[in-house]
């Protein structure tokens, strides 16, 4: 059986809706009638956990189980009923920043490929996580910021160019005949 997800605010709030959670955890919710966006409890599959990431600190990922009708949509579903089973986390700002470092950090190989002596978004990620573990200030953290900034902006343009180098070169030097 495929893991089942929904966030929660603080206060066990629903995300979407911000009502209180109705039930005990552990506990069938009320019967509803499905229907996306509007009616029923919604939660999600994995793939689409950080779809639906809420942007609020201390949102808590639960796992759940559902019974009854269940609605899907491309990256969500809406049960008639839904019982929260297992806290899996909460998110804090250090969490959320290691989170995002781990995410830039994956793709610096495509970066390098453009750019592949430019090492201001490694040394802002290694910034990012030391500022998440308090090992670094925030003006130290908002300059590691900036140059990663200027270094995409940098890589983009240099893509940019190359690529409508390729394309349009030869476009151009027949127009121009």
């Amino acid at each position: 059986m495929t893991q089942l997800y929904k966030w929660m605010l603080p206060g066990m709030k629903t995300s979407y809706q911000n009502h209180v959670w109705p039930v005990e955890v552990g506990e069938w919710t009320a019967k509803e009638t499905p229907v996306l966006c509007k009616s029923g409890w919604h939660g999600c599959g994995e793939k689409d956990v950080l779809t639906h990431i809420p942007s609020e600190i201390g949102a808590t990922l639960w796992v759940v189980e559902i019974r009854g009708t269940r609605v899907d949509g491309s990256d969500k579903f809406a049960s008639e009923s839904m019982k929260l089973v297992r806290e899996i986390g909460t998110t804090t700002e250090r969490n959320l920043r290691l989170f995002a470092a781990d995410c830039a950090e994956d793709v610096l190989p495509i970066f390098w490929k453009v750019s592949p002596n430019d090492m201001r978004p490694r040394d802002c990620i290694a910034t990012v996580r030391r500022y998440a573990n308090g090992e670094a200030t925030e003006k130290e953290r908002d300059a590691a910021r900036d140059a990663a900034r200027d270094a995409a902006r940098g890589a983009a343009r240099d893509a940019a160019w190359a690529a409508a180098r390729e394309r349009y070169s030869n476009w151009l030097v027949v127009r121009l005949e």
